[in-house]
């Protein structure tokens, strides 16, 4: 059996969870939301994938004029976006806790305080008890810090990729020779199509790094400043890849890649300087927690 301050920190560690990813299932539907509102977002999810590939779909084009090409890769985009987003969402859905079990647990945990602090050879006392919980709220709030931290490495990672992939392609409008390249790759992915398929990747990342961010700045245990850094996932997608196929843009395209590293490397530096001071404050409540069971001692 748990000991009462194992149970508050498991169960407060639940909850956290719970929480997080009910926020990323959150934003991912809302993005979905968005993309259908848009007009170019229609997407059924239980329809059989369609596993044509960018380039197949705008060598469909008879023309290479930017409005048809632009409405050709928004198609894609919103394609696979949905489908992906409806995939990470019933994701985080099912490894969520489930809440009503969580409350009957926090039901439990009530009694056995109740019991406990009623106990006189019990260690417990109320003051005891809220400076634990204190403790466990902060422990789950530092866990929420570190899983950013180590998720912005992973976002990283994506973004350098991408442009690695990016930088394969060549700085042109798309014209007949991307036709010319599909009679000779058969079902080979192009460079264009890697290129997409990674940044799509990356821009997913980046929304569930903001979706993160977001939680944390609003919390009252947060001294840095991050407002400038809660739309990273804006448009990424389309000054990258779709400036490149509509407008030949791709200089630009590596600026924009570039531009969201330079905000992720800031957005991590503030989160690894917040994280050394909350485990200050951290170390502080543990030390009073043991000052109190001596005490009662």
């Amino acid at each position: 059996m748990q000991s009462l301050n194992e149970e508050i920190v498991d169960l407060t560690e639940k909850t956290r969870r719970m929480l997080k990813y009910n926020r990323l299932s959150a934003a991912a539907k809302q993005t979905i939301d968005d993309g259908i509102d848009t007009g170019d977002g229609i997407f059924n999810p239980e329809s059989p994938h369609d596993p044509s590939v960018l380039t197949c779909q705008l060598s469909l084009q008879e023309t290479d004029e930017s409005p048809k090409l632009t409405a050709a890769v928004n198609r894609w985009y919103w394609q696979e976006k949905i489908r992906k987003l409806h995939h990470d969402a019933a994701g985080f859905m099912q490894a969520a806790p489930v809440k009503e079990t969580l409350d009957h647990k926090y039901t439990n945990l009530e009694e056995r305080k109740d019991e406990l602090i009623a106990d006189t050879s019990a260690v417990w006392t109320n003051e005891l008890y809220d400076v634990t919980v204190n403790e466990a709220h902060m422990l789950s709030f530092m866990q929420t810090l570190e899983d950013l931290i180590i998720f912005s490495e992973e976002v990283l990672a994506s973004l350098y990729e991408t442009k690695e992939m990016a930088d394969h392609l060549n700085d042109t409008v798309l014209t007949e020779q991307l036709n010319q390249q599909l009679a000779t790759s058969a079902a080979k992915l192009l460079p264009l199509d890697n290129a997409a398929l990674s940044c799509l990747h990356a821009e997913t990342l980046l929304l569930y790094w903001q979706t993160e961010l977001a939680f944390l700045h609003e919390s009252e245990m947060i001294e840095a400043d991050f407002s400038h850094l809660l739309d990273v996932s804006a448009h990424f997608f389309a000054r990258t890849i779709t400036d490149w196929i509509c407008h030949g843009r791709l200089t630009e395209g590596l600026k924009t890649i570039d531009s969201k590293i330079d905000l992720i490397h800031d957005g991590l530096t503030r989160l690894e300087a917040e994280q050394f001071r909350i485990k200050e404050e951290l170390d502080s409540l543990s030390v009073q927690r043991i000052k109190l069971l001596y005490h009662k001692n």
